[in-house]
C-alpha cells in the first residue's frame, strides 16, 4: 500500500472509532461512501469556474472534505457549496510532515513559503465559516471529527 487511497473499499475501511472491547467502527458503519470523479475542474473548465454542479449533492448535506490544502481551486469549489446553505467540515490531511525543507537557504525559503500558503488557504476556510482540522497519523479519524463538531457548536452559539 502507499499509503494513499484509491478504491472506494479503502475508504470504507477507515477505522473512525476502536471501542475497549476491540470492536472496530468503520466509516462504512456510519456513511455512505461514495466516489466522485477523478477531478472535477476537468468537466468544469468549459464555465471558466471551479465549482461542484447543481444537484450533485443532495439537499442540506453536510460535505466533509478530506483535503491536503495545496489547491486553490478547491477553496473556491467549497466556497461555492458554503454560499448555496451547505454545511461544511475540512479535515486537512497534511503533506508539511513528509516533506523536508532542503539543504539551501533557497530551499529553506521556497519550504516556508509553501507552509505560508497552505496557512493562507487554512485562512480562506475559516474566513467562510469553515472548520479546518488536522488528521495527524497518531489521531483517529474520530477524534478530528470531535474537533469538527466543537468548531460547529461554538460558531452555532456565536450565530445566535
Amino acid at each position: 500500500m502507499t499509503g494513499r487511497l484509491r478504491e472506494q473499499t479503502e475508504f470504507e475501511d477507515i477505522i473512525v472509532k476502536a471501542a475497549a472491547d476491540g470492536t472496530l467502527v468503520r466509516l462504512r458503519d456510519v456513511a455512505t461512501v461514495e466516489l466522485g470523479a477523478e477531478s472535477y475542474a476537468s468537466s468544469l473548465r468549459f464555465q471558466g469556474i471551479d465549482v461542484i454542479p447543481p444537484r450533485t449533492l443532495p439537499p442540506h448535506a453536510l460535505v466533509l472534505a478530506l483535503s491536503p490544502l495545496l489547491d486553490e481551486r478547491t477553496v473556491r469549489a467549497l466556497a461555492d457549496l458554503r454560499a448555496r446553505g451547505f454545511d461544511l467540515a475540512v479535515v486537512e490531511v497534511s503533506p508539511v510532515p513528509f516533506a523536508e525543507p532542503g539543504t539551501g537557504p533557497l530551499d529553506d525559503l521556497a519550504y516556508r513559503l509553501w507552509v505560508l500558503r497552505r496557512d493562507a488557504l487554512r485562512a480562506s476556510y475559516l474566513r467562510l465559516g469553515v472548520p479546518v482540522v488536522e488528521w495527524r497519523k497518531d489521531l483517529p479519524l474520530q477524534a478530528a471529527l470531535e474537533e469538527v463538531r466543537t468548531f460547529r457548536r461554538h460558531a452555532r452559539v456565536v450565530r445566535a
